[in-house]
């Protein structure tokens, strides 16, 4: 029988989206060391999957209720801890790994990849093998490859800031971000995601000052072409790091915010008032690449590697 895994990702309000992008880049992982590999995916929300994924003609999506026969594994990337979905996974895979997991408690998991632990006072109930940390941190193909090809910038026209909080923003924070560094004289790009709750605010204040996108396909271009980006607590955070750009994180949710701390612990992330403070930092040749180091050390672009021996001695 042909190697067969089933991948289940959680989309919800106030979630993000970045555990799609993330499986999706771990699905292109698999199937180039094996091809023969066979992928499903499955999702609560299959019509707002298929919005975030509809330029791309490779992906295997299946509606829960028409799954059959067995998997060889299934992984479940959701932070919500749904046993009903999970019931449904062990139905046809006898086992399952969690990512992002955090109840411990839960028969129905068989073990947990982590990029850090919440909860961890409950750690102790799990009987299964935990690893944890941002060295399992699933990186896109584009972003390993663009850092390869990154330039060092020329501040001629001034530094720009690129503002993206994925393909939903659904505290509004990008009008909140513009806001702010509407005070600064930086320039820079927007992203609006497809689903974004506050196009119509953000066009109507600053599409004259910064230019504002909907969608873009090379999103490592724009990191790369971009001095300072502002984000979420998310799968951007994570390349922005790998990259060594100097990156202001905002929470989009409790999740985001408890990730942020726990980056805090080994790097210093900045916050929106320190805006200034992170203009300076482009401007030092010694502190730019003092941040760089430590970015870049933190984040080393090897998860999806890390992850793929896990799944194989798993299954």
């Amino acid at each position: 029988m042909e190697n067969k895994i089933l991948i289940f990702v959680g989309i919800y309000l106030k979630g993000g989206t970045g555990n799609a992008q993330r499986m999706y880049a771990l699905s292109k992982y698999i199937k180039n060391r094996d091809p023969k590999v066979l992928i499903d995916f499955v999702t609560n929300d299959n019509q707002k999957f298929l919005k975030i994924f509809w330029h791309n003609n490779d992906i295997s999506l299946l509606n829960l209720t028409d799954l059959s026969g067995k998997y060889d594994i299934a992984l479940y990337d959701s932070f919500r801890n749904d046993s009903d979905i999970l019931i449904i996974l062990k139905k046809y895979s006898e086992k399952i790994i969690a990512f992002d997991y955090f109840d411990y408690s839960a028969n129905l998991v068989d073990s947990i990849i982590n990029l850090y632990n919440q909860k961890a006072e409950r750690i102790d109930q799990f009987k299964g093998p935990i690893f944890d940390g941002v060295k399992f941190a699933i990186l896109r193909d584009e972003i390993i490859e663009s850092k390869m090809n990154q330039e060092n910038r020329s501040y001629i026209d001034g530094q720009k800031v690129l503002v993206t909080f994925g393909g939903e923003d659904p505290n509004g924070n990008t009008v909140k971000t513009l806001d702010l560094i509407n005070q600064t004289d930086l320039i820079g790009t927007v992203i609006l995601g497809s689903l974004n709750k506050v196009r119509t605010k953000a066009l109507e204040k600053y599409e004259r000052q910064f230019t504002i996108l909907s969608h873009v396909d090379d999103m490592n271009n724009y990191y790369n072409m971009h001095d300072i980006i502002i984000c979420g607590g998310g799968t951007t955070l994570l390349e922005v790091l790998y990259l060594g750009k100097p990156v202001i994180a905002v929470p989009q949710n409790e999740l985001e915010d408890m990730f942020i701390k726990y980056i805090k612990k080994y790097i210093q992330l900045y916050n929106l008032e320190d805006i200034t403070e992170v203009m300076k930092i482009n401007e030092n040749m010694a502190n730019k690449s003092e941040l760089y180091t430590k970015y870049t050390s933190l984040v080393d672009g090897k998860g999806k590697e890390r992850i793929y021996d896990i799944i194989m001695e798993t299954k």
